[in-house]
């Protein structure tokens, strides 16, 4: 919904707070958002998808469902195999792996400069 006063878009976190739906003046038409997460998963945790070749897994937030939305899996170095659930676009399944590998890699820069500044 559009904040008090203006009559813009509403913003991305205020969708999310809202369960998904905006707002465009006149008409509500809704998107709906899809927050993945997995519980069990720390955040020192992105260096296990490469270093020990864990699948990440990824579920949909507040979904009863048991099985993960999306896996993502280390074949060998460089190559992934990657599963997912119908709910999940071809588009919005590689956006979020680029993603993971992005912040797995930014993960493991910032740890090696760490390092050298030790």
């Amino acid at each position: 919904m559009p904040s008090a006063g203006s009559r813009g878009h509403s913003s991305l976190l205020d969708r999310w707070r809202l369960g998904g739906g905006c707002n465009y003046g006149i008409w509500d038409i809704s998107y709906p958002l899809t927050v993945l997460s997995n519980p069990h998963t720390q955040n020192a945790d992105n260096q296990l998808l490469v270093e020990n070749q864990k699948p990440m897994e990824l579920f949909v937030q507040g979904s009863r469902e048991k099985a993960p939305a999306l896996t993502m899996t280390m074949v060998e170095e460089g190559h992934y195999a990657v599963d997912f659930h119908a709910q999940l676009s071809t588009l919005q399944a590689f956006s979020t792996c680029v993603a993971i590998l992005h912040g797995t890699e930014t993960f493991a820069a910032a740890g090696q400069e760490r390092n050298t500044q030790l």
